[in-house]
């Protein structure tokens, strides 16, 4: 649910900036932003704050500049949440005709609602070289890559994690089976950090580059258990249940 709000949430953002209504936009963002835009021309930069921000913001829109999204990745928990979008900006002649075309990527992290860190990485100009160099581009890229591998699996991986049934009696009225899909694979000792976290209500089952997580109703409540899952993990992920992993395995033949 926090996910598709985070979703909502940015799309709502994005309107505004096509829009160029700038105050609105600003507050999707927290007080103390940091916001880094890469590249080797007038807009790269690193603004901080929203005073800041607003100056690029205004002189963005004044070019003419119209983002359009493609694809929006959200994932890990409203106090740490990391959030990806691939985009394409573009500006046309008085004849609607497009005389410039950027792909990029938007990569970001927000804590409850608010964006606090933003980074836009160009990927591909139209008829250019790629946009994004030196080490901090490089950076960037893994970043990206792994908020998206994290949640795109082929057909057979989504296949397997589905099928896999690491806890016997895993799913019943008062217990459930979440699946943290990581970019990764874990070393051992962020392994055994995961495992810390095991308590008569929580158990953990690792597999490849996925955390099985096995939960129980609190006793005598409704509510299922919590564990500081993100606090342990230092890559990026997100977590799907084990009924929506089977019934996006089910979409393939």
């Amino acid at each position: 649910m926090y996910k598709s709000i985070v979703k909502l949430m940015i799309r709502r953002a994005l309107r505004h900036r096509q829009a160029g209504n700038v105050d609105a936009l600003l507050k999707f963002y927290g007080d103390d932003v940091r916001c880094v835009f890469l590249g080797k021309n007038s807009s790269a930069g690193e603004f901080q704050g929203k005073k800041a921000l607003e100056s690029w913001l205004r002189r963005f829109h004044r070019a003419g500049l119209k983002l359009e999204p493609h694809e929006i990745v959200v994932g890990s928990f409203p106090w740490k949440t990391t959030v990806c979008i691939r985009i394409t900006d573009q500006a046309t002649d008085s004849d609607a005709k497009v005389v410039y075309e950027n792909r990029a990527v938007l990569f970001g992290k927000a804590r409850w609602g608010k964006i606090v860190f933003s980074r836009f990485m160009k990927t591909r100009k139209r008829g250019g070289p790629r946009q994004v160099s030196g080490d901090a581009g490089r950076i960037d890229q893994a970043q990206v890559g792994a908020c998206r591998a994290s949640i795109h699996k082929d057909a057979p991986e989504l296949k397997g994690i589905a099928a896999l049934q690491p806890f016997k009696h895993s799913l019943t009225p008062t217990r459930d089976v979440n699946i943290a899909l990581l970019a990764n694979g874990l070393d051992q000792q962020t392994k055994a950090k995961v495992m810390t976290l095991r308590t008569g209500t929580d158990g953990f089952h690792m597999h490849r580059r996925e955390i099985y997580w096995w939960r129980r109703k609190k006793p005598g409540t409704s509510l299922y258990s919590t564990v500081p899952l993100a606090k342990v993990l230092t890559q990026p992920f997100t977590i799907r249940s084990k009924n929506r992993m089977r019934r996006l395995a089910a979409k393939f033949p």
